[in-house]
This record gives C-alpha cells, sequence and structure tokens, in this order.
C-alpha cells in the first residue's frame, strides 16, 4: 500500500510563520495558496522540514506552492505556462509516481492589473485536460466559487464547470465522503472576515474514480485557533493506494520536468 496525505491550506500569507502548525497536519503533499515564494519561505521558515517546493505566481509573498515532504518529492511539469496564477501542475515522486494540478482561483479583488491577466480556472482546466484523464491524478486547492452556481430560486446548484470535472471522471473526496453534493456542504472552509457561521466551502481535493475508493480519511481542521493564522481552514484527505493503482506507463517520458526547489 502506498500511504498519500494530501493537505489543502489557503494560508492568507506568511506561511513562513505558520510552518509548525502545516507541519501538525503530517502532509506528505500541501498545496498551499497564498504562500511565498520559495526565496523568501525557505528564509523564513527554518521548522518546514519540506523536501521540494513548486511554485508560481507574479508578487514574491502570494503564489501558489507545491510542498513535498521526504519521502515525497514535487517537480512542475513540463505543460504548466508560467504565472498563469489559477493553476500548477505538478509531478509527485517517491513511493509513487503521480500528477497533481494545484489550483487557486483568485477572488477578483486579487488579480494584478498591472500583470497579465489570471488565466481564468475553467481555461486553464481545460488546458491541462489530458494530464487529468490520465490515472492517477489529483486536482486540489482553494476553488474560489468556481463549482457552484446560483439558481433563479436561490439553491445552489454544480456549476459547469463542477459537471465538466464530473465528466472527467473526477470525485470530490469531501463530497464522497459526507454524501453530499456541491453547494450543500455543512462544513464550511472559507470564514470572510472571520464571520461565523460561514456557508463557503471553497477548498477541495478531487480524485480519479479509481484512488477515490481508496481515500481512508477526510478531515477539517477547525476551531479559533486556525482562525487565528487564516481565514481558510485546511482540508486533510488521506489515500492508501494500492500498488498496482499506479499504472506503469505513468512514468514514460513527457520531457524535462523543472525540478522544485
Amino acid at each position: 500500500m502506498v500511504r498519500l496525505r494530501i493537505v489543502v491550506w489557503n494560508c492568507h500569507g506568511r506561511l513562513g510563520e505558520k510552518a509548525a502548525l502545516l507541519r501538525r497536519l503530517a502532509p506528505d503533499v500541501a498545496v498551499v495558496p497564498e504562500c511565498a515564494c520559495p526565496e523568501v519561505l525557505l528564509r523564513r521558515a527554518i521548522d518546514l522540514d519540506v523536501c521540494a517546493l513548486a511554485w508560481d505566481g507574479v508578487r514574491p509573498d502570494r503564489g501558489l506552492g507545491v510542498l513535498a515532504f521526504p519521502p515525497w518529492r514535487v517537480a512542475v511539469d513540463p505543460l504548466h505556462r508560467l504565472q498563469a496564477g489559477s493553476t500548477l501542475p505538478v509531478r509527485l515522486s517517491g513511493p509513487a509516481s503521480l500528477r497533481l494540478v494545484a489550483v487557486w482561483a483568485m477572488p477578483p479583488w486579487l488579480r494584478r492589473p498591472r500583470h497579465a491577466p489570471t488565466e481564468p480556472l475553467a481555461d486553464g482546466l481545460a488546458r491541462l485536460r489530458g494530464l487529468l484523464a490520465e490515472d492517477p491524478a489529483v486536482l486540489a486547492g482553494d476553488f474560489n466559487r468556481t463549482l457552484v452556481a446560483r439558481r433563479a430560486d436561490g439553491r445552489l446548484v454544480p456549476s459547469a464547470l463542477a459537471q465538466d470535472l464530473a465528466r472527467l471522471g473526477l470525485v470530490s473526496a469531501y463530497h464522497q465522503a459526507r454524501k453530499v453534493d456541491p453547494g450543500q456542504e455543512p462544513e464550511p472552509t472559507f470564514f470572510r472576515l472571520r464571520r461565523f457561521p460561514s456557508p463557503h466551502h471553497l477548498d477541495h481535493v478531487f480524485l480519479d474514480a479509481a484512488s477515490a475508493r481508496h481515500v481512508r480519511q477526510v478531515e477539517l481542521r477547525g476551531g479559533a485557533r486556525w482562525m487565528v493564522w487564516s481565514d481558510h481552514v485546511p482540508l486533510v484527505v488521506e489515500l492508501a493506494l494500492p500498488s498496482n493503482a499506479i499504472r506503469r506507463g505513468y512514468t514514460k517520458s513527457l520531457g524535462s520536468p523543472r525540478d522544485g526547489v
């Protein structure tokens, strides 16, 4: 069996001061929107003990990071478009090899007027569709409000993007575990202005259908302690994948990836 513990946490910046909190979650890989660039983060986060780090962004204090912890490593996939903003495809290696697409669907107030426009999340995922269609595949991060749409009667229903992910065969670990539909989540992951209660469930881990059958744990870390550090709470998904679930064909050459830091 191959154990893989995935953590999604929009850290709201200054991850160097929150490294101990992240380490307590015992991640094998962490998807961290609003993460500082490696030069800034590794200078400040002396307790992080990260093995490898992939990152992309325009602002050195606010980007999209994927952190791998021993014995796992991470490298940017050649399909990545630099400074796309909303997606970061990477290769995980170690006990197994698989692809992961990290997501940060930026809200409008974080867009960057002086730089190239952020690639819309739907466009980024369409560009990476072939990658996501291969098993095993992981899609994880802060999706903001892109997975739900509001009907005329006020009900929240799966958006066109959510329906497209379902057609690709991707399964939300949280929704599978809690047996709820998008827009009907009983537990929020985002507390705007730190206000309680909150209707916002924005952070997700999607898996290919075969991998989703091997989810062993889905947990949200809530409470006042986490609210001190970020307006998002961490989502933890743990898998126990059979060794034969990792397709040998994945390791065929796709070009040389750019190594993580």
